[in-house]
């Protein structure tokens, strides 16, 4: 969907989620593992019965498909400071875990120093990226979001 508006076919991140899907399996998450010469480095995380999966990914395909599944996107609170950005505390979530979801967090070896990325530097590294169609989506996430408030 773009601004609302079905498009006639199914866009790349559209095919991703359905074939994870049809596959069984489910997004996790992101995490956004390096930043090297400004380029930014992630895994996604899928879930398939009692399985985790992770694959290296570009961050903007990530990002998009994180979207798609509403899921967390983490990134290392180093890679924060090293990029100089900054997390207002409003904007760290950090969500009740139920014991399967912290079984889960143990199965995938993601360390606790990791803190969701803001929709607002989404947006920013999609348009970096010149992922134009994705930072309309962001845009418009954070605009609803704005609205909710």
């Amino acid at each position: 969907y773009m601004k609302g508006v079905k498009t006639p076919r199914p866009l790349t991140h559209d095919l991703f989620m359905t074939i994870i899907g049809v596959l069984g399996a489910s997004l996790l998450r992101v995490l956004i593992y390096k930043a090297k010469d400004g380029i930014f480095y992630s895994y996604i995380y899928l879930k398939k019965d009692e399985e985790i999966i992770r694959i290296d990914t570009r961050t903007s395909d990530a990002v998009g498909m994180a979207i798609r599944a509403e899921c967390p996107i983490l990134i290392y609170e180093s890679i924060l400071e090293q990029e100089c950005l900054r997390i207002s505390n409003e904007e760290r979530r950090h969500p009740e875990e139920s014991d399967e979801e912290a079984e889960d967090e143990k199965k995938r070896d993601l360390p606790r120093n990791v803190t969701s990325m803001s929709l607002e530097e989404a947006l920013e590294q999609a348009i970096k990226d010149e992922n134009y169609e994705l930072a309309a989506k962001i845009r418009d996430r954070i605009n609803s979001r704005n609205q909710n408030h």
